[in-house]
């Protein structure tokens, strides 16, 4: 087996030896997380409100945005110098205009992507009034689409943060506390609107984290692969 190739099994098998056991405890305190902070009347404040927004898609499209201005704008050498922010390397390169705001696009598409496709093939339906998250009773390919609505694992919300806020704080290692507190506000919004149980969010993090990262390993070397090294490239 190529040496690429180890490094990838144990890399997942790591994340593996993680999830697991947190969402399994997770899974166990589900009931008694949900009534403890359930409060639809703090989920209509607006800081509650604000911190959902993490969660949503847009809301990184503006982000990417942003990034790709800024990047544009400075230079090869100011690009340069704004990678090395919060580290003591120093690239021997500058990567493109478009890489950091690609890269943070491309994490919050495919972990968004992967919670529509994730959701109904889990069957896992969203907590009832005791905070019970119940599998759905018939194959998920028979469900309406009007029932889709319905399905909670992952927390689509959760998984769009951490990758978002997973992606920043690897390319920015500086911000990386905050973005990461960032991303579990967001989780905590979906718990105190009774949307999500506490496994859904467990579940989410580690979907947005593991595609951030895959990104990152894979595809941010400075213009390797297509687009510029802002998609994964095998060695």
């Amino acid at each position: 087996m190529r040496t690429g190739n180890k490094h990838r099994l144990r890399v997942t098998g790591r994340w593996a030896a993680v999830f697991v056991p947190a969402f399994l405890i997770a899974w166990s305190l589900d009931p008694l997380v949900y009534r403890a902070v359930l409060d639809e009347s703090k989920a209509a404040r607006d800081w509650v409100e604000l911190l959902r927004q993490v969660g949503y898609f847009p809301t990184w499209v503006g982000v990417a945005l942003l990034l790709w201005l800024l990047d544009a704008g400075r230079g090869p050498e100011g690009r340069r110098a704004a990678e090395t922010l919060g580290t003591l390397a120093t690239p021997r390169e500058p990567k493109p205009w478009h890489h950091r705001g690609g890269l943070v696009l491309l994490a919050v598409i495919i972990s968004g992507l992967l919670t529509d496709v994730l959701k109904p093939i889990i069957g896992r339906l969203r907590p009832d009034a005791e905070g019970v998250a119940r599998f759905a009773d018939r194959p998920w390919i028979l469900w309406a689409q009007d029932h889709w609505i319905g399905f909670g694992l992952p927390s689509g919300h959760t998984t769009v943060a951490y990758a978002g806020c997973g992606m920043l704080a690897l390319l920015i290692p500086a911000w990386r506390w905050p973005m990461l507190t960032l991303a579990a506000g967001c989780a905590l919004t979906r718990l105190y609107a009774g949307a999500h149980a506490l496994s859904d969010t467990v579940a989410g993090a580690w979907v947005g984290l593991a595609v951030a990262a895959w990104l990152f390993a894979w595809g941010a070397g400075p213009r390797r692969g297509p687009a510029g090294g802002l998609v994964p490239a095998e060695s």
